[in-house]
């Protein structure tokens, strides 16, 4: 017998927890319901279980291109087949998966860095501590403050002038949106820790990470304003530091997706993560790397 569940806004967090806990545990950055409910569960796109005999299946509609993307785990035959009835979707894809169970050329792969936190903390990696200590130099007199609900306006005049300090190379597809639904959804939660760096009393950097479901951590924000000497380093250095002061030696941070992050590979470990085509209409038309596009 086939079910599907849509997952109402109000009861996201607690319905996704709940599944992710019943399955085998995946070492990525939205294996977790706080980076699911704050990245995919919003603009055009909802979250469904959905149910066929003994099979569970989490996936995201993306309801203006009419698609379908599985999440941790591929789909049976016939699972498909009833979401091919009920939603007659354009594309159908199995994403952010942890093993291949088809032949491997049938996979676009990327990879995922989930750092080792002391090894940050402790500027053990020469580059980077040169760097961090090189901010230290040029801006001596910046505070490092912890997080609280209080600062949240300043965090969203920060946001804002951080959204637009782009140029043609930096930050260039850079948006904020994500950012604010994180803070609306849990500004209040116990769980959430971070910092601010002020300059006086100007922010000019904020790093926040949030419990995974395995004992570790998931950095979901590092940002920095222009214009300071080797701020971001700094910054996630600082964060690296808190979680660490917390009993945290392991954090996700996501995939590779832009050249800051290559700065910790020397302290990461590297997760490879799948993403395999299923089903496209011959009228769905795409340029680019497709598949990998959750958003």
């Amino acid at each position: 017998m086939f079910e599907i569940q849509k997952i109402q806004p109000e009861e996201s967090h607690a319905v996704i927890d709940s599944f992710l806990k019943s399955r085998k545990f995946v070492p990525i950055f939205f294996y977790s319901p706080y980076t699911i409910n704050t990245w995919l569960n919003h603009q055009n796109k909802s979250l469904y279980v959905a149910t066929l005999d003994h099979e569970r299946v989490f996936m995201i509609h993306k309801e203006v291109t009419n698609e379908v993307r599985f999440l941790f785990s591929e789909p049976s035959d016939q699972m498909c087949t009833e979401i091919k009835a009920h939603f007659k979707p354009q594309f159908i894809s199995a994403n952010e998966l942890g093993e291949a169970s088809h032949p491997v050329e049938l996979y676009t792969s990327y990879n995922e860095l989930m750092i080792d936190v002391t090894k940050v903390a402790n500027l053990e990696d020469p580059e980077v501590s040169k760097d961090y200590k090189k901010c230290q130099l040029r801006h001596p007199d910046l505070k490092v403050v912890k997080y609280t609900v209080n600062e949240m306006e300043s965090i969203k005049t920060f946001l804002n002038e951080w959204s637009h300090t782009r140029s043609a190379e930096m930050n260039k597809r850079a948006k904020i949106e994500n950012d604010l639904r994180f803070f609306s959804l849990y500004m209040n939660a116990l769980e959430l820790k971070g910092l601010l760096i002020k300059d006086a009393d100007k922010v000019i950097a904020i790093s926040f990470f949030i419990p995974s479901l395995d004992g570790k951590v998931i950095g979901v924000i590092n940002k920095c304003l222009r214009g300071y000497t080797q701020l971001g380093v700094y910054t996630f250095v600082e964060r690296a530091k808190m979680m660490l002061s917390l009993g945290y030696t392991e954090a996700y941070i996501g995939a590779i997706n832009n050249d800051f992050k290559k700065r910790f590979i020397n302290s990461a470990v590297i997760h490879k993560t799948l993403a395999r085509e299923i089903f496209r209409s011959p009228e769905f038309v795409t340029s680019g790397p497709y598949i990998l596009r959750l958003f």
